[in-house]
């Protein structure tokens, strides 16, 4: 594929949904720790305004999955402060509250990183097609 090729497509990559994951290690005494060594947060996010589309977690409870996702659907990840974080500290009373923070933290720092490097490719690729 020629370079010109290949810029266009990085640039053409917007009104993309993206799939990025959080990671944090779970707290000894609860019922996942036994099943899974870590609580994962995915979510399926438009790219171009930063919002969670769907959500998924590794937590056992249907209950818990589902709090998840419906608090995380809508977010922006780019909001600052984001309001996920404060809905946890207040209302998710689970053993695993730091853990879900933490996965959440990591999702956002993940996201970001992407997001950043994949804005770079794209200033790259534009000067690739003025020369």
């Amino acid at each position: 594929m020629s370079s010109a090729l290949y810029a266009a497509d990085i640039i053409s990559g917007m009104g993309r949904e993206v799939v990025v994951g959080g990671y944090a290690k779970m707290p000894e005494g609860t019922g996942a720790r036994h099943v899974y060594e870590t609580l994962t947060v995915s979510a399926l996010v438009d790219r171009d305004s930063h919002t969670v589309l769907r959500a998924d977690s590794t937590l056992l409870t249907t209950v818990g999955r589902e709090w998840i996702s419906d608090h995380l659907v809508g977010i922006d990840l780019l909001a600052e402060p984001n309001p996920f974080l404060a809905l946890v500290e207040r209302d998710f009373w689970g053993q695993s509250q730091a853990a879900l923070m933490q996965s959440f933290r990591d999702l956002v720092r993940r996201y970001r990183h992407n997001i950043d490097r994949e804005d770079q490719a794209q200033t790259r690729a534009r000067e690739v097609l003025k020369s």
